[in-house]
């Protein structure tokens, strides 16, 4: 599990490597943006990865101090801040799955995106699985101590596509290689054709 300081959101991802570019741009290093906030190198380190959430005070004394004047782009940085925070807060239904692991930060991400583009060679993807197929992919992993892990497993891959339903439904744009298609075909013909042999 991610340690809570370093849990990173794609909105704090997004904040963080805005204020490193600007701190680039302005030709400061760590240390120097590091003395405005009074604060540790590591302290800075965290902003800029998303990895902590940020606080308006420390945005308005970094953004001043690289010079900027724009106050239309304080202003948004400041709302990306607040709506950071308030997302850390919230507790997605993804976290009563503790067998999500590694997927669980990107189902974080997909739960706040308004458009995924994605591209598969060997598999369909998970927001268009069945859960017949889902299913079938974890037994054929073979990696499971405890057979009962898959069922949530699969549960988590059908929560994820009502994403595709509702008021503000996600735009998912996917090209899957026709192979991906014809394969639970072929491996269905394949088991008949091995279970007709003799043994």
């Amino acid at each position: 599990m991610t340690k809570s300081n370093q849990t990173s959101t794609v909105l704090g991802r997004k904040l963080g490597a805005e204020l490193l570019r600007l701190r680039v741009a302005a030709g400061f290093k760590q240390q120097e943006a590091t003395d405005v906030l009074s604060a540790t190198p590591t302290k800075l380190v965290k902003i800029e990865r998303g990895w902590v959430p940020v606080r308006d005070p420390d945005i308005k004394a970094l953004y001043e101090f690289y010079g900027c004047t724009d106050r239309d782009a304080l202003e948004a940085l400041l709302r990306l801040a607040r709506l950071d925070r308030e997302r850390r807060k919230a507790k997605g239904w993804w976290q009563q799955y503790p067998r999500a692991g590694g997927m669980a930060e990107y189902i974080s991400m997909e739960d706040v995106a308004t458009r995924v583009r994605t591209w598969e060679l060997s598999l369909v993807p998970g927001l268009l699985q069945t859960a017949e197929y889902s299913r079938a992919l974890a037994v054929g992993e073979g990696s499971w101590d405890n057979p009962d892990e898959i069922e949530p497993l699969v549960e988590v891959r059908q929560m994820r596509q009502q994403r595709l339903h509702g008021a503000q439904p996600l735009n998912l744009y996917a090209i899957v290689w026709e192979g991906a298609l014809r394969r639970v075909r072929i491996l269905r013909d394949e088991a008949k054709c091995h279970a007709s042999l003799p043994c």
